[in-house]
This record gives structure tokens, C-alpha cells and sequence, in this order.
């Protein structure tokens, strides 16, 4: 009986464990995503969509990219500076061209 009670022991140990790794790498995910940027983002290709549709596509896909680096890296914690800055530059470079084009067109009609 007292084989049983540790066994379970063992287990239910062993479950909180995991809800805690669960836990902390939801954790560390939502740190990595900052959430102004994400809002930021996704409100760019919102203002796109009314006047740009594949300039806002196009960010769209940036923005997936970027998210699925974030994802795929797991643990790591480290991207090497031309990856990373090549994604945002891309991301943000696009985003800022666009948005000049739609301020440009809007001022002009």
C-alpha cells in the first residue's frame, strides 16, 4: 500500500511539474511578443487594407514570418542581429513605405 501512495505521490508531483513548465513557457512567450508591436502591426495592415491591399498582404506575411521565428526558436534565447534585423527591416521598412504612400495619396486627392 505505502508502494501505491508514493507511486501517486511521484505522479502527481510530476503533473504539477509539467503544468509549471507549461506555465512558465506561455510566460516567456508573451514576453517575446510584445504586445504594442503586435498592436502596432496588425493596425498598420488594418489602415493598409482600405487603400493598399498587397502592401498589407504582404506585411501580413512579414508579420507570420516573424511570429513563426519567434515560435520555432523554442528555448533559445539568442537570434543572430542580421536575422533578425533583416525580418524588421523588411516588416517595418514596408510598413513605413506604404503608409508614406497612403499619406502621400491622401494629401494629393
Amino acid at each position: 500500500m505505502a508502494y501505491y501512495q508514493q507511486f501517486r505521490e511521484k505522479e502527481t508531483a510530476a503533473a504539477r511539474l509539467q503544468v509549471q513548465l507549461v506555465q512558465a513557457r506561455m510566460t516567456a512567450l508573451r514576453m517575446q511578443l510584445n504586445p504594442h508591436f503586435l498592436f502596432n502591426a496588425m493596425n498598420s495592415i488594418s489602415s493598409l487594407m482600405r487603400t493598399d491591399v498587397n502592401a498589407a498582404d504582404q506585411m501580413l506575411e512579414q508579420l507570420s514570418s516573424l511570429l513563426r521565428m519567434t515560435l520555432e526558436r523554442g528555448e533559445v534565447q539568442l537570434v543572430p542581429l542580421r536575422k533578425r534585423d533583416g525580418v524588421h527591416r523588411n516588416l517595418y521598412g514596408d510598413a513605413a513605405a506604404a503608409l508614406r504612400g497612403k499619406s502621400t495619396a491622401a494629401s494629393s486627392g
